[in-house]
């Protein structure tokens, strides 16, 4: 019998990861894509699989100069979706066109993981998308179109980067980034979170929320709803076999350092630095960058 359903409460004590196992940037783990020559849109493979590039946002990306740019050389192999918290004036018509039903989202809360299902659910119903790839508003492309779409298309597992959390051994937990790329399979188990007649998701979001209350009953810092959530409920239902379904692999570049809260932004300076760092990490995507920073960097790693 279900109970009360799961509330979306202001968190108290956690904070994002910032210590990345054995890499100061949570960069791509064994086994990533490596870098390939660049591909012109023309020459990708015409077929009925398509890409769903799905957008978690506030009110608009910062980079849309650059997406704009990167879409262009799309042959029809994409869909955009988002999920925005408020739509202004500068919000491009491209974002609105495959807009999800928004759900109420605070910094940290599981309302995150929420409006992460709610955008998988619209993306869903459109047959031929095939790869469901999970972006922010700061994120950028560091390929052209093609070689995107062919480095997405490469596998037909989810990739996702994870680590076992050693902060949870009591729980068994992992932990992982909330980029992602999603297949079909792992898309619908998602999208189960937010099914209420769903019993096992239910139960499943039920006991994840008692371990949040505890470890801030006991001022525990842990990782937010968006960072544990996902991960643990594909392994409630592939155990084992998770690896059949997902490989860990990291698809968004981001810079940690020291204990900082938050993400490096790249400025032009720094990003001139990392830049082969960055297009040698087996990513596809990147985020936090000023304006000039990602003029340099994006798109560019075809090149």
């Amino acid at each position: 019998m279900l109970s009360k359903k799961v509330s979306s409460r202001k968190p108290k004590n956690r904070k994002r990861n910032t210590s990345r196992k054995n890499s100061r940037n949570y960069r791509c783990p064994t086994g990533c894509i490596k870098s390939r020559k660049s591909t012109s849109s023309s020459k990708i493979k015409k077929d009925k699989s398509t890409v769903a590039y799905c957008f978690l946002l506030y009110d608009t990306v910062e980079h849309q100069k650059v997406w704009e740019s990167f879409f262009k050389g799309s042959d029809g192999t994409h869909e955009i979706y988002s999920h925005i918290k408020k739509v202004i004036p500068n919000t491009p018509s491209w974002l609105l066109k495959g807009r999800a039903r928004t759900v109420k989202t605070e910094w940290c809360g599981d309302g995150l993981v929420f409006a992460f299902c709610s955008i998988l659910k619209k993306a869903l119903k459109k047959k031929t998308n095939t790869h469901f790839s999970i972006l922010s508003g700061s994120c950028i492309p560091l390929y052209d179109y093609a070689t995107t779409y062919k480095k997405i298309t490469t596998t037909d597992r989810a990739c996702i980067n994870f680590l076992s959390d050693p902060k949870q051994k009591k729980y068994g937990l992992k932990f992982a980034s909330q980029w992602v790329i999603l297949n079909r399979e792992t898309a619908t188990a998602l999208v189960r979170l937010i099914d209420k007649s769903d019993t096992k998701a239910q139960t499943f979001l039920r006991r994840m929320e008692a371990i949040q209350e505890e470890n801030d009953r006991n001022n525990f810092s842990t990782h937010c709803p968006d960072e544990t959530y996902p991960i643990n409920w594909l392994v409630e239902l592939y155990g084992k076999n998770l690896s059949k379904h997902v490989l860990k692999r990291t698809t968004t570049y981001t810079l940690w350092e020291g204990n900082n809260s938050s993400p490096t932004t790249f400025t032009l300076r720094n990003a001139k630095n990392y830049r082969e760092e960055i297009c040698k990490s087996g990513s596809l995507f990147a985020r936090k960058f000023s304006k000039p920073a990602a003029t340099l960097i994006g798109t560019k790693c075809s090149q």
